[in-house]
């Protein structure tokens, strides 16, 4: 849904699930927000302890000190014990990466917790506007659009054209498709200008009513741009058109990983020879590549190494990806893979 989301936090359940702005507690990551404390070596007082037992004259009593001793090891001993529960313990070289996968069919992997109903009654709770598919952040929207434009523009130049075509002015693609389209931003900002007509999946009524009747649609309905409009989410959608381009922006999230395996290998069904399945989404920016649950529109934000074990194992190949920039820093990072059948 959603275009909204944006990387920024912007919508889209479907949609785009745009770069969600970091979180305090995710920059420097034990785990849940936990940092490792810090510890005073100066001043220990095992140390003050042991010195007058190690080298004669005792500050006490030794039977003090033998009770203070076992007393300052109880309290150390209690705070490591703390302190590895509270830190993220990196999975062992030799354990299998699917028991922290939804894909296995284990429970407690983070997409075990999305639930499509809570992701649409939070989108249906968002002002369908730009400011609101962005999460706060319309001012990126430019620069996003930007960029997809000059990825698929870089993936155009280095595909077969028929002879005599110029690369640099290809003709415009048969067919795309915005995938968790929210209001339609991508396809008003970018899609129309790349293809001769785009297709919508979107769940949310609402913003699927921008596109259909607003005012700001109009000039395209009238060109024949805009073709079906589906009011599905990506779980349930099936496309049965022919598509040189499927577009997906910070939506995927919103599904599990092995939705989002089924998803991608119906979309390759469909795709056109030469086509291209596109992938625009934030990355988790832990330390040990965890993908994270947001409760708030019950979505994940995945790693880049689970991007690609989701890929492969839906028999596609990445022939193009690269980070977005110019987007601020507070953001998660987005990355943008464009992927064909292996």
């Amino acid at each position: 849904m959603r275009e909204g989301r944006s990387s920024l936090r912007a919508k889209d359940v479907y949609s785009e699930h745009a770069g969600r702005p970091k979180h305090a507690d995710r920059r420097m990551r034990g785990t849940e927000g936990h940092t490792t404390p810090r510890k005073a070596i100066r001043g220990c007082p095992a140390i003050h302890a042991f010195f007058p037992l190690l080298f004669g004259k005792p500050f006490l009593p030794l039977s003090l000190s033998a009770k203070l001793l076992v007393y300052i090891f109880s309290s150390l001993l209690y705070k490591l014990t703390s302190i590895t529960r509270n830190t993220y313990t990196e999975m062992p070289d030799n354990t299998d990466a699917s028991t922290t996968s939804s894909l296995s069919g284990v429970g407690t992997a983070p997409d075990a917790s999305i639930s499509h109903q809570d992701a649409i009654r939070y989108w249906n709770s968002v002002t369908p506007t730009v400011n609101g598919m962005l999460g706060g952040y319309p001012q990126i929207s430019r620069i996003d659009l930007q960029g997809s434009a000059n990825f698929i523009s870089k993936l155009r130049r280095k595909s077969t054209l028929p002879s005599g075509v110029p690369k640099s002015k290809p003709p415009l693609l048969a067919r795309a498709v915005d995938c968790g389209a929210g209001i339609g931003r991508i396809t008003a900002g970018f899609l129309v200008n790349v293809a001769e007509l785009v297709d919508i999946v979107e769940p949310v009524v609402k913003f699927t009513d921008e596109i259909s009747t607003g005012q700001s649609f109009l000039p395209w309905r009238e060109q024949g741009k805009i073709g079906q409009i589906y009011n599905l989410g990506l779980e349930d959608w099936t496309p049965t058109q022919q598509y040189s381009l499927i577009w997906n922006q910070w939506c995927v999230g919103q599904l599990t990983d092995a939705q989002l395996q089924a998803y991608l290998q119906r979309c390759a069904t469909m795709l056109e020879n030469g086509g291209w399945i596109v992938v625009k989404e934030n990355l988790s920016t832990t330390i040990s590549d965890e993908d994270i649950f947001d409760d708030v529109d019950s979505s994940v934000t995945r790693s880049d190494p689970n991007f690609r074990a989701i890929f492969e194992a839906a028999n596609l190949k990445i022939v193009a990806t690269e980070i977005q920039k110019g987007f601020p820093k507070d953001l998660y990072p987005v990355r943008i893979y464009a992927l064909q059948p292996q």
